[in-house]
């Protein structure tokens, strides 16, 4: 059994025109047995998970081919990414708040159901600022909750 091989695509390269366009076809989806969509940002007041980058159009149409990759390959493993990295301190504000917290697991999830990801990768560089450390329990909270929706069962 050969281990993972994940195919990382970030959106702004789905912005690309002319020559240097890159479409979602052209992933090779005999090599890759994940394909990483990186990275989705979220929205500081309401807590809501966003996807949306030029033309919400072209996002959803990209949400959909980037699902229809699954008829080339039905063992192929569909994975959002939020954050980049240097976003701890946004993602502690949001999830410090239960409503905005709340939020960002609905949409984390109605947004992996919908388009038919197989999971959240959280890129989350840490000890990160010094607002992470006393909110730890936060996240984890956070992480339990995204769990037991999408797998009916606590980590």
């Amino acid at each position: 059994k050969r281990g993972i091989i994940a195919c990382y695509l970030e959106k702004m390269a789905l912005e690309r025109r002319g020559m240097n366009a890159f479409v979602i076809p052209a992933i090779p989806t005999e090599l890759c047995t994940h394909v990483v969509y990186s990275h989705l940002k979220v929205d500081q007041r309401s807590g809501r998970l966003l996807f949306r980058t030029f033309d919400y159009s072209t996002d959803m149409s990209s949400l959909r081919k980037l699902y229809s990759l699954k008829r080339l390959n039905p063992d192929l493993k569909l994975i959002i990414t939020y954050g980049n990295g240097k976003n701890a301190g946004e993602l502690m504000r949001v999830i410090g708040s239960r409503r905005r917290r709340d939020e960002f697991v609905d949409s984390t999830v109605l947004l992996i159901l919908r388009f038919g990801f197989d999971g959240l990768n959280l890129h989350w560089e840490g000890p990160g600022p010094s607002i992470c450390k006393p909110n730890l329990d936060k996240l984890y909270r956070f992480l339990k909750a995204i769990f037991r929706i999408l797998y009916h069962s606590s980590p």
